[in-house]
Parts: C-alpha cells; sequence; structure tokens
C-alpha cells in the first residue's frame, strides 16, 4: 500500500498543485464565491501546509528537512511575501485589467480574444514567461541587481517556504513588472487569475523538498527537478534553468541544464556574506561589500 501511495504522489503531485489547484480556485472566482485576493491567499495557505506535510512523509533529501537556522526568517518572507505583497499584487492587476485594459495584444494581432481563451492565455503565457526569462536572467548577470537577488540564493537547503524568500526589490523588478504588462495586452480577469494562483503556487513547488517522478514535465516547465540546479553553488550550473513556469526560454538561448539528479545537494552561493535576519537580509543589498 505504501508503495502505491508513493507511485502516485511522486506521478500527481507536480500537476495536481501547478494545474489542478489554479482550475479549482477559477471556478470559484467566476462564481463570485470568494474575492480573487482572499482566494488566492487561501489556495496558497492551504497548497503550502499540504506541500509541509508532503515534504515530511516523502523527501527528496532527508537532511533538507532539517532546521538551518533559517525557518524563522523564511515565514517572515512568507508573510511579506504572500499575504502582503502577492495579495496586493493580484488583486491589483485585476482591478487595473478593469479600468485601464487598452487591449494592445487583440489591436496587433488583429484578433479578438473573447471566446477564445485558450489561445489567449497560451499567448499571454509565453510572452509573459519571455519576460520572466529575461529579468531573471538580468539579475544573475548584473552586479547591481544580484545583491537584491543573492539573498533568494543565500540558503543551503530548498525547501517550499524558503522558494517565496526574495528582496522586495527584486521581486517587484523579476514578478510584478512583467506581471502588470499583461494589463496592456489585453488579457482576460479568468486569464489572470489562472496565472497569478499558477504562479505562485509553481514557486512553492520549485523549492519543494519533495521526491517527484518529473521525467517529462522536464522537457516543458521549470520543475524542482530543473530548479535545483539553478540553486548549486556551482556557477556553471546556476547560471542555467532561468524559467518561471515554463522551460522552453532555457532550451531555446541554451541555458537549460539537467544532469544527474540524485546528486544535487550542494546548494547555496559561493560567497556567503547574507545575513540570517530578515531585516538583515531586507538591508543586505545596500551594505558596502566587504574587502
Amino acid at each position: 500500500m505504501k508503495i502505491i501511495s508513493l507511485f502516485f504522489i511522486r506521478k500527481l503531485v507536480f500537476p495536481f498543485f501547478s494545474f489542478g489547484v489554479p482550475t479549482i480556485g477559477l471556478f470559484f472566482s467566476e462564481n463570485n464565491f470568494i474575492s480573487p485576493s482572499l482566494l488566492g491567499f487561501f489556495l496558497v495557505v492551504v497548497t503550502s501546509l499540504s506541500i509541509l506535510f508532503l515534504e515530511k512523509k516523502y523527501p527528496f533529501h532527508s537532511k533538507w528537512n532539517n532546521d538551518h537556522d533559517d525557518k524563522v526568517t523564511d515565514i517572515y518572507h512568507v508573510i511579506g511575501h504572500i499575504i502582503s505583497f502577492k495579495g496586493i499584487q493580484v488583486a491589483l492587476i485585476i482591478f487595473l485589467s478593469k479600468y485601464f485594459n487598452i487591449n494592445a495584444l487583440s489591436k496587433f494581432l488583429g484578433h479578438n480574444f473573447q471566446g477564445s481563451l485558450i489561445f489567449e492565455f497560451l499567448v499571454i503565457y509565453l510572452l509573459i514567461e519571455f519576460l520572466h526569462y529575461f529579468f531573471h536572467r538580468l539579475v544573475h548577470q548584473n552586479s547591481k541587481l544580484w545583491k537584491f537577488h543573492e539573498i533568494h540564493h543565500y540558503s543551503k537547503r530548498l525547501y517550499s517556504l524558503n522558494g517565496l524568500k526574495s528582496h522586495v526589490f527584486d521581486v517587484t523588478l523579476r514578478l510584478v513588472v512583467p506581471s502588470l504588462v499583461i494589463i496592456f495586452l489585453g488579457a482576460s480577469s479568468k486569464v489572470i487569475i489562472f496565472y497569478s494562483i499558477h504562479s505562485m503556487i509553481l514557486s512553492l513547488l520549485q523549492h519543494a523538498n519533495i521526491d517527484m517522478d518529473l521525467k517529462y514535465w522536464n522537457l516543458i516547465f521549470s520543475t524542482p527537478d530543473l530548479h535545483r540546479f539553478h540553486h548549486s553553488r556551482s556557477i556553471l550550473k546556476s547560471s542555467t534553468n532561468y524559467g518561471k513556469s515554463l522551460i522552453i526560454y532555457d532550451i531555446i538561448f541554451k541555458t537549460y541544464y539537467n544532469n544527474n539528479i540524485s546528486n544535487v545537494d550542494d546548494i547555496g552561493i559561493e560567497k556567503d556574506e547574507v545575513p540570517i535576519g530578515y531585516l538583515s537580509q531586507l538591508l543586505y543589498p545596500f551594505r558596502k561589500p566587504i574587502k
């Protein structure tokens, strides 16, 4: 029985949380059961608790379940990143999309998206993921921007909560700016709600310490398997797999890497200068570099 349950867990965790939960969220939102911002918060909390349970039950690396003096700080980041920052972001995007939607994409393509939800989602998805890829690669290659993004990479283990550990400026540049672009592209509220929930949950999953079978998903999506390489202490490996949700732009621009996943355990950054405390991390990018 345990072997059967493990088989289904390894196969179904990624698709269920990545696509099943956003679909459930879209259904409840469209039927006016709950406001989008509150819905996003609720789904992320439930998903986080579910993933934390699965990490204890089916870990990828059992040692990553041990506290590395980082859990309290990670919880503060979750509070700041999800409850306030992400909630405001989702609510702002949906509000602006209703009152400042210039429908630029429909005009450019000469195609009315109304009634073509799948086509709309695919176009928006590909465009927004390209922007995420561009900005993510930029913060790795620009030394000043890296100081903000470095906070996300300093962890010596990967588990779901530190997927949300990011400096406010880093999140604004990498996530909010690309997301706001979809307002001017004419995205419908359905696409915005689905993508926002999908993107938030995938951030949790990418860092989840769960043993998953992701063989074929690795060819399309930015899975935990691939994202672990991105958090490697090796600069050659960490300079790969920049995709937020999709991995196709890494394939196109030759930054895709996937090899011997079982040995991915050396996580972090070469120069360990990032402080442990939450407020200290927020101030870290403004400190003078240590000589």
